[in-house]
């Protein structure tokens, strides 16, 4: 989806309060809608982003609704025999590196320190090597999603930039893994928070 760079570009600068970014972004969004705006249609997985292309063009583009297909795991582990926290990320995506080092420096002190925090991810480099501690372990990428979620207690997706529904996020809910998600993690899914994921 071509808008998104415009999106996550402007979210991006507003969390870093980037007054030069956030005019660069803005200067993108009217490139990407002049292009979206010849498209005879525009699919979406997402509710929310078909409401930011209606309203940035003034309801010229006409986007539809995708349907996003994930397949329900069978067999879920019980609660008991799960614990500690997992992250999924590639590192090459902006984003994700941001939100990691939000929440290992602002949230992971709030909680316990025997809780276990295992960090998945392509694109694995120094910044992500340096959050590494006794409470952090990086695990880099899995040949295997699965094992990014099977036997965890919690996912969690702390983004404050981002755009677009978040795969990994659907694929945490099918596998039965409860999620504790930021707004952008949980955006376009239609989720309730304290129903399907904790949303804060």
């Amino acid at each position: 989806m071509l808008f998104r760079s415009f999106l996550r570009e402007m979210r991006e600068a507003r969390s870093k309060n980037d007054s030069v970014a956030l005019e660069a972004a803005r200067q993108e969004r009217r490139k990407e809608i002049a292009a979206l705006s010849k498209a005879d249609l525009v699919l979406t997985y997402s509710t929310t982003e078909i409401a930011i292309l209606w309203e940035a063009s003034d309801g010229a583009i006409d986007a539809r609704l995708c349907p996003w297909v994930e397949e329900i795991a069978a067999i879920l582990p019980s609660a008991p025999s799960r614990s500690g926290l997992s992250f999924l990320g590639g590192f090459k995506h902006k984003p994700n590196l941001q939100g990691l080092e939000w929440f290992v420096s602002d949230v992971l002190p709030l909680l316990p320190t025997t809780t276990q925090l295992d960090v998945y991810g392509s694109g694995v480099g120094p910044e992500v090597e340096a959050l590494a501690s006794a409470q952090v372990r990086i695990r880099g990428f899995a040949p295997d999603v699965s094992q990014c979620f099977d036997g965890y207690r919690v996912f969690i997706a702390p983004l404050l930039a981002g755009a677009g529904v978040k795969g990994k996020v659907i694929k945490a809910l099918c596998q039965g893994l409860p999620s504790v998600l930021t707004p952008i993690a949980a955006e376009g899914l239609g989720l309730i928070h304290g129903v399907h994921a904790l949303i804060a």
